[in-house]
């Protein structure tokens, strides 16, 4: 068994030298956006501007894909759960356009659950809007270092706790992850196996030789990064701290920066939370009108 996740990558492209401050700006615009569009065609071009931003820094498009991968157990989880909780929670005030069951009639049981259009769509948006959030997290912790986090963090009047302990998150997670693909490897050389079948108790019960030394590992090396915080005087007048490189915004940063606010100004009077423009409904009355000729 082989984890992988893509951390920081340093490099010298666009991206790579944004301010900090302004790269989380775009974590955050692109959120709000995920969060108050629903319509998959706007989400579309929405996706199209985080790919647009990760060529910025020398991603390919496989590359971001790869991000998204290990989501799509999950997603097509919340795809089907959709189908269940649709009619409960967003009935609209228009006729559904069923489709059909998505457990049939078997015997003298069923069927159950109704398909419509509308919750496929709706289904659909809601994996793109998660896929989203997730997209952006994962480029900002690629072109941003933990140092970079936790400095930005600070420059945005964050308390320094919360900003160095989460540059220590961002920094921790490949090492984490490191650490846990060598315990692995070092268990397998002793013959341990993962047994269990689907019996899910077995088989994280045959985990247990390799937890444990994950755990121990884990807590010794928190330890050891608690003392050296402490040696290095961290909580020592937290308010007048120093830096050694301090960031400066540049033309660029403002001009992006400009760029991204405009974004979120106007796709909140667009979304569904003012005008409703990117609402679901746009795609549903497209496939209507031009799919299904009503």
């Amino acid at each position: 068994m082989t984890l992988q996740v893509t951390g920081y990558k340093p490099g010298e492209s666009f991206m790579h030298r944004l301010d900090g401050r302004v790269k989380f700006i775009f974590f955050i615009v692109f959120t709000v956006l995920a969060v108050s569009w629903n319509d998959p065609i706007y989400l579309t071009f929405l996706m199209a501007g985080i790919f647009i931003l990760g060529s910025l820094g020398r991603l390919t498009i496989g590359d971001m894909l790869n991000f998204i991968k290990p989501l799509v157990p999950w997603l097509a989880v919340v795809f089907v759960f959709n189908f269940f909780f649709f009619e409960w929670q967003y009935i609209p005030p228009w006729g559904l356009y069923y489709i059909g069951w998505l457990i049939p009639r078997i015997g003298n049981y069923g069927p159950y659950v109704h398909i419509s259009l509308e919750s496929v769509i709706y289904g659909l948006s809601s994996c793109m809007r998660f896929s989203i959030i997730v997209l952006c997290a994962r480029i900002l912790a690629t072109f941003t270092s933990p140092t970079e986090i936790a400095l930005s963090l600070n420059k945005m009047k964050m308390p320094p706790e919360f900003s160095i302990a989460l540059g220590i998150v961002f920094g921790y997670i490949p090492v984490l992850i490191q650490q846990i693909n060598a315990i692995f490897e070092a268990q397998k050389s002793r013959g341990w196996v993962v047994k269990g079948g689907r019996n899910p108790i077995s088989k994280l019960r045959s985990y247990l030789p390799a937890i444990l030394p994950i755990v121990f590992r884990s807590m010794t090396r928190a330890e050891f990064l608690g003392a050296a915080i402490a040696s290095r005087g961290f909580g020592y007048d937290l308010e007048h701290r120093t830096y050694v490189s301090e960031p400066k915004m540049r033309s660029t940063d403002y001009v992006t920066l400009v760029l991204f606010i405009t974004l979120l100004v106007g796709g909140v009077l667009i979304g569904i939370w003012v005008l409703g423009y990117a609402s679901y409904k746009f795609t549903v009355d497209l496939v209507k009108r031009f799919i299904l000729g009503i």
